[in-house]
C-alpha cells in the first residue's frame, strides 16, 4: 500500500495520473507514457526504485490497460521495449523495470540527456500485452508509440 501511495504521489502510475500523460489506443488496449527529469523525484523515491537522480537523467513510465472490461480499463502486464533518440540521432535502449503496486502494473526506465537546457528526446515505445487469449492462437499485436519531449532544468 505504501508503494502505491508513493507512486501515486509522483504521478508514476500513469493510468491514474492525469498530469502531462500521453496515451495511444490500439484495439482494446491503451498505452500510457510520460517522462520527467529524474532530479524532480524525491530522494526517497529514487532510492526505493533504484533510480538515478541527476539533471542529465530522465525517467520514463509506461503502462498498458485493456478496455472492454466492466468498469474502468484494467492494468495489463506487458513486455515493454523502449529506445530514446536525441537531437543528434544518438539512440540508447532503455532497460524497463516492472513495478507492481496492488493491481497496477507500470514500467520504469531511465535515459541520459545532455547538459543543455531544452534537450529533446524521442522515445520509441513498443509494448506487447501478456494477456493473450490462448484459444485465439495468437498473442495481441504489439502497441507502438513515438513520443517526443523537451526537458528543461
Amino acid at each position: 500500500m505504501r508503494t502505491t501511495a508513493l507512486l501515486l504521489a509522483l504521478g508514476l502510475l500513469l493510468p491514474v495520473a492525469a498530469t502531462a500523460q500521453q496515451m495511444t489506443a490500439t484495439g482494446d488496449y491503451l498505452l500510457h507514457y510520460n517522462a520527467l527529469p529524474s532530479s524532480q523525484l524525491p530522494e526517497e523515491i529514487a532510492q526505493r526504485y533504484g533510480l538515478i537522480r541527476s539533471p542529465q537523467t530522465v525517467v520514463l513510465t509506461v503502462s498498458v490497460q485493456k478496455r472492454g472490461q466492466p468498469g474502468a480499463p484494467q492494468p495489463v502486464a506487458a513486455d515493454v521495449e523502449v529506445t530514446a533518440t536525441d537531437a543528434q540521432g544518438r539512440t540508447q535502449p532503455l532497460r524497463m523495470r516492472e513495478v507492481v503496486a496492488g493491481n497496477d502494473v507500470s514500467y520504469l526506465g531511465q535515459a541520459r540527456i545532455g547538459d543543455g537546457d531544452g534537450e529533446t528526446l524521442t522515445f520509441g515505445i513498443q509494448a506487447r500485452p501478456r494477456d493473450g487469449d490462448p484459444d485465439a492462437g495468437q498473442p495481441p499485436a504489439p502497441l507502438r508509440a513515438t513520443y517526443r519531449q523537451a526537458f528543461f532544468r
